[in-house]
């Protein structure tokens, strides 16, 4: 038994072992057919199921009409007796149309087949699987093409519209992208074009991708809708950064615009901003608050774009797609409080949100609006919330990068959007939730938010001028119109008249005589007095200089010059148009008359640069008398002294800040976000300041001249030319020295060198870097822009600084931020990269700080220029390219600190080596610092004792006082 009970017997041998001929006879079925026993066909397994599921179900169908025939259908049941009657009746009197059928088919049969056709038939004209949208009819119309259009990178076609002032005088852009259901001719509803003109604002709308002439994109998302803006912004002629202005939907291209293009917009306008209603990262509260505001309807049309976007189809064509005109609310599926409704049911509205409506169907396909509505509650690659200012460190990828990390400084990089955005809220809006822009707001807390108790989602952006101004106001400031045309255009003339009309046309600054009816006139006599004796002379003098006063005239021609006659000596008046030398005039007790300088007047004497020709022999002779012998010591100085100069050195005014950093820091983003000014900032060089106004003008430094660091400085210049002109250096040094005599220019220079010391780094190389560029002009002096200063020294091949412009608000906190970080131990390198990537504009210098003086930076100078001086920066880039040096591979003789070593006990040696080296071109003579030794001139000791005895005397009028105040400034120079 037990072998038996543990023998294994496949079962199906078993039941194959039974003959059961019957069964196979009666069925026709075998529970081992060939197939099974081959293979196990699931084929044969399938027809077998599909077989008994049928006979199933027609036993099924048997026993349901059993049931209904004994329950149902019995003569004496309530529903045979309530309605088989009525429909014996019917059926009696549409007998005859039995007469139609064919004579050998069944009515009942019939009529059944006929109703089942008549029912799919009624079904295909519902619902219409057909995707070719019927031609628009009724009250829509297709009107003639009238955008502009433009050619993107990927061939497709990009339709758009300007309004407001033209491309040359506009001081704001704007490029408003539309929101659903609308086009490019929305723009700002009802804005006048007074308005934009009044605050220089050129608007450009465009139409998205498939809506309006725009061609569609096939593989569209918000990155590629940034894109559009970027490609658009350059082919308007955007210079410079534009606004973003984003309304309703419309705002969804805007937040992508702030993601993906954020080094081009200067700020961004959110009127009704939306956001994704699936954002993650809104709270319970915030979700609730915006789903709740919505009717059933809206909140199905996000579901369905958002699980099943295909069945829009068939909902747009039954609606905005069908060819007629209906009402906003209807087709869109929300609710409108009563400012909105009372503002759609207004004719103007009307026709204005008929023929935008009309625009954007202009291509009848329903593929853009399916797009649009699915971009709206997708994943749009990133979250408003990432538009946040931050800090991120980079630290690169693999193993040995993040190895590294732990002990190398780490990268950081700043994310997010700086500049500023202004959103408009309205508290009344059912189709845009306030809580959306709750949830901007809490996630981007600088946004300015503008909240509007009483407006709705229309009210505060459609065709209301006083809303329209103040979001302006707001926004750019006070209305200043538009910019002047060509206001970039920067010019320089080598040709003396168009230097004078630049400085002023036929007009010009001088001395003119002040009426006075009460002063009488007194007689003019030529001789000396004692100390504190009264003459008429010198009261005619006195009288003479009171009456003079500062202001402007039309030049005159040559005629008489009047002037006042002080010993031998003529003052020149009004109405005389030579340059004066510099005079002394001077009491001697005891003394005669000495004539101090016998030069015409129209000879020009630079003060600190003593020019000397070969008629000056005279007045040495003149100079050695006066200051010869025991005459000095018997100089004394009253109240009749006088000195007239002339200075050609110039200097920007000292400043100290009146408040702290951060207000002054605070102060300027302030400005500059309002587009009242530009932060410029600079490298410091570690150096000293040298002045050179030309071979006649002289050479500065070290508040004095005739020194070791004017020999220096002059060297280093002239070095400068040889290396940047080559063979033709000394032609153009003679042209240089000649322009700058002409013009009445003054050159401000950063002298770095090794010789002169150092500020704790010692130099590689020994140049010089401009800094200032000034025109003296008859007046008040003019300093160049630094765009005029980087044209003049491009011109003349002039080393230039490293200068950054910083234009928007994003800019200039992300300067700020990273003087912040790098202020402490930031070196040249990292502080030149970092101010690279974040400025609008970036000039590098004609030498690397690193390779000519090292990676030790003494500082940064950053000082508000004019809102346009990045325009002019531009312009002047585009006209003046850097110019080749074409001297570098020359021979240019011994170095600086070749010669200064040779000559090292001897200073006078050291600066009469260095200026033989110079050449004639920059260093006609050397009197400027040996003096003429041949005629034993005065040494420069006597005209400081001069000066300093001057300076001590206490004059009693005004004018005096003033000279005194001018010869100080004189003593500073010597």
């Amino acid at each position: 038994m037990s072998s038996e009970v543990n023998e294994s017997t496949p079962w199906h041998r078993k039941f194959t072992s039974v003959p059961d001929d019957d069964v196979r006879k009666t069925t026709g079925y075998s529970y081992a057919p060939a197939t099974a026993r081959d293979g196990g066909d699931w084929r044969f397994q399938v027809a077998e199921f599909a077989k008994g599921a049928a006979e199933m179900s027609v036993e099924f169908g048997k026993g349901v009409r059993d049931v209904l025939k004994q329950s149902i259908l019995r003569d004496d049941s309530v529903i045979m007796r309530k309605f088989v009657p009525p429909c014996a009746k019917i059926l009696r009197r549409l007998r005859f149309l039995n007469q139609y059928l064919p004579e050998d088919r069944d009515p009942v049969l019939a009529w059944s087949v006929i109703a089942c056709v008549c029912f799919f038939a009624i079904a295909a004209v519902i619902i219409n699987t057909n995707q070719t949208t019927p031609p628009l009819v009724k009250n829509m119309k297709i009107h003639p093409t009238s955008a502009s259009i433009i050619l993107l990178p990927d061939a497709r076609r990009l339709a758009y519209q300007e309004q407001g002032v033209r491309a040359d005088q506009a001081r704001y852009s704007m490029i408003l992208p539309h929101s659903f259901l609308s086009s490019r001719l929305a723009g700002i509803p009802g804005i006048k074009g007074s308005l934009l003109e009044e605050f220089g604002v050129r608007l450009v709308t465009y139409d998205l991708p498939g809506f309006g002439e725009s061609d569609p994109h096939p593989d569209r998302d918000l990155e590629s809708s940034a894109m559009d803006m970027l490609h658009l912004s350059y082919a308007v002629n955007f210079t410079g950064k534009f606004w973003v202005v984003g309304y309703s939907g419309g705002s969804m291209h805007a937040w992508a615009a702030l993601r993906y293009i954020p080094d081009r917009l200067a700020g961004a306008i959110m009127v009704a901003p939306m956001v994704n209603p699936y954002e993650p990262r809104l709270t319970k509260e915030e979700r609730r608050a915006i789903w709740g505001k919505w009717t059933t309807e809206k909140r199905m049309m996000y579901f369905l774009a958002r699980k099943f976007p295909k069945l829009l189809a068939y909902l747009y064509r039954r609606s905005f797609l069908s060819g007629n005109h209906g009402q906003i609310d209807t087709w869109l599926s929300f609710s409108l409080g009563k400012r909105d409704r009372a503002l759609i049911e207004d004719q103007i509205f009307k026709e204005f949100w008929q023929r935008d409506v009309e625009e954007s169907v202009r291509q009848a396909n329903v593929k853009p609006f399916i797009e649009e509505a699915v971009l709206q509650v997708s994943d749009w690659g990133f979250s408003v919330a990432d538009l946040k200012a931050h800090t991120r460190y980079n630290r690169g990828k693999g193993i040995l990068l993040w190895l590294k990390s732990f002990y190398s400084r780490k990268e950081e990089i700043l994310n997010g959007f700086l500049g500023p955005i202004h959103i408009w809220q309205g508290a009344e809006d059912k189709l845009i939730p306030p809580s959306m822009s709750d949830f901007v707001h809490r996630v981007l807390p600088d946004v300015m938010l503008h909240k509007l108790p009483y407006e709705g989602h229309f009210t505060y952006f459609y065709f209301c001028d006083e809303c329209h101004r103040q979001m302006f106001t707001i926004v750019y400031g006070n209305p200043q119109g538009p910019l002047a045309p060509n206001v970039d255009n920067i010019t320089i003339k080598d040709d003396a008249e168009e230097n004078a009309q630049r400085r002023g046309g036929n007009k010009e600054q001088s001395w003119i005589e002040k009426p006075d009816s009460n002063r009488s006139e007194r007689p003019s006599k030529s001789h000396s007095t004692s100390v504190g004796s009264s003459n008429p002379t010198t009261e005619a003098v006195t009288d003479r200089l009171n009456a003079l006063s500062f202001t402007e005239r039309n030049k005159q021609p040559n005629g008489s010059l009047p002037s006042v006659q002080f010993g031998s000596i003529h003052v020149p008046v009004q109405g005389q148009e030579a340059v004066w030398k510099p005079k002394s005039y001077g009491t001697v007790s005891g003394a005669k008359p000495v004539e101090v300088d016998k030069a015409p007047v129209n000879q020009t004497v630079g003060l600190g640069y003593a020019t000397q020709t070969a008629s000056d022999g005279k007045q040495n002779a003149a100079l050695s008398k006066l200051f010869g012998g025991s005459l000095l010591e018997n100089f004394t100085v009253d109240n009749s002294t006088y000195s007239s100069a002339q200075v050609r050195a110039t200097f920007y005014p000292k400043f100290e800040n009146e408040k702290s950093d951060q207000e002054v820091r605070t102060r300027m983003i302030e400005m500059v976000s309002k587009g009242l000014a530009t932060l410029e900032v600079s490298l410091k060089h570690s150096g000293s300041l040298f002045m050179y106004a030309g071979h006649e003008g002289g050479a500065y430094a070290k508040n004095s001249y005739g020194n070791v660091y004017t020999a220096v400085g002059v060297f280093v210049l002239g070095r400068v030319f040889h290396e940047a002109w080559g063979s033709q250096a000394s032609k153009k040094q003679a042209e240089f020295n000649e322009f700058l005599e002409l013009n009445r220019m003054c050159i401000s220079m950063e002298l770095v060198t090794a010789v002169l010391g150092d500020h704790g780094q010692r130099p590689r190389e020994d140049y010089v870097v401009v800094t200032a560029v000034t025109e003296l002009g008859v007046g008040k002096p003019r300093f160049y822009s630094t765009p005029d200063i980087i044209a003049f020294c491009r011109k003349w091949r002039l080393p230039t600084n490293h200068v950054w412009l910083f234009s928007t608000r994003k800019s200039v906190m992300s300067f700020f931020a990273a003087y912040d970080a790098l202020c402490e131990e930031g070196t040249a390198t990292p502080v030149s990269k970092a101010l690279d990537e974040v400025a609008d504009i970036s000039v590098p210098a004609s030498k690397d700080h690193v390779k000519v003086q090292g990676e030790i930076l003494e500082g940064l100078v950053a000082r508000m220029v004019s809102h346009e001086s990045s325009i002019h920066m531009e312009q002047v880039l585009r006209d003046y390219p850097p110019a080749p040096s074409e001297g570098a591979d020359h021979q240019l003789g011994p170095s600086l600190r070749e010669i200064c070593a040779a000559n090292r006990t001897d200073e006078k040696q050291q600066i009469k080596a260095l200026l033989e080296s110079v050449g004639t071109s920059f260093c006609p003579n050397y009197l400027d610092w040996f003096g003429n030794e041949a005629s034993d001139s005065h040494s420069r000791n006597a005209d400081r004792s001069v000066l300093s005895k001057f300076l001590q005397a206490h004059p009693a009028d005004f004018s005096t006082m003033k000279l005194q105040v001018g010869c100080f400034l004189i003593q500073l120079i010597y």
